[in-house]
């Protein structure tokens, strides 16, 4: 009877290891499907919208992203010099601007301001929310995105939620994403909390308001008061205010 039962055996373990053999590439295989696939979001931003209109020559489009990114940059360096003079201002970005600014200018000129294995960074505006993906882990990675809901809390204050982490179509834990936030933003000097409201966690960012100089020895402080995210804009309003006595 025992040569029969080890025989048995046998053919048990033989099965196991077969399946596995099987199975766990199989796995491995669908499980970088999933974390390939990108949301409808990413798709769309990965090129702008011009490049799915029929008929529309390559080199018409890299034109136009090539504007679009231009007038992104002429937009920061107009919010720059207004925000470093006492009274309002305010600007409008367009996710198609910023998205050709991150196609075309980021990896040339800026590639350091990227992590190491990460890539094709693409966002997008829609209510309230901000949505943000890029290609992680070289060719046999994935594409990682979260969904961020942003709301102005007061002046200089904003607070942002995870609404969806993922990995392609695979759910991450939400906390690994705002904790990486946290700290991104911590190392830029922006002082930051964790609040736990609702069953969430939300991580509430303090703007520094800044000094910068204008004539006379005095300084400028500068306050987000304003913060609307919408059909693919991000409308931003704020005051300078001057800074007496700042020694400079």
């Amino acid at each position: 009877m025992a040569a029969p039962a080890a025989a048995c055996r046998g053919t048990w373990w033989r099965r196991v290891g077969l399946g596995l053999l099987i199975g766990v590439p199989a796995l491995a295989v669908v499980f970088i499907l999933l974390a390939r696939q990108q949301p409808a979001f990413y798709a769309n931003s990965v090129e702008g919208a011009d490049a799915f209109a029929v008929g529309v020559d390559p080199s018409v489009r890299e034109e136009n992203r090539q504007r679009a990114s231009g007038r992104f940059l002429s937009k920061c360096v107009a919010l720059a010099a207004d925000v470093d003079r006492p009274g309002s201002w305010s600007t409008v970005i367009e996710d198609d601007e910023l998205n050709a600014w991150l196609r075309v200018e980021l990896p040339a000129n800026h590639p350091e301001l990227l992590p190491a294995g990460v890539a094709d960074l693409r966002v997008q505006f829609a209510a309230e929310t901000l949505f943000v993906g890029c290609r992680v882990g070289g060719p046999l990675g994935g594409l990682a995105w979260v969904e961020v809901r942003l709301r102005l809390l007061e002046a200089n204050r904003v607070a942002m939620t995870i609404e969806r982490c993922r990995l392609g179509a695979v759910p991450l834990p939400g906390g690994i994403a705002i904790s990486r936030l946290a700290e991104t933003l911590s190392a830029a000097g922006i002082r930051c909390e964790m609040l736990r409201r609702d069953g969430q966690t939300q991580l509430v960012a303090q703007l520094p308001a800044g000094q910068g100089s204008v004539a006379g020895g005095e300084g400028v402080s500068w306050w987000l008061d304003g913060m609307r995210i919408e059909g693919g804009e991000l409308f931003l309003t704020g005051t300078s205010r001057r800074v007496l006595g700042s020694g400079r």
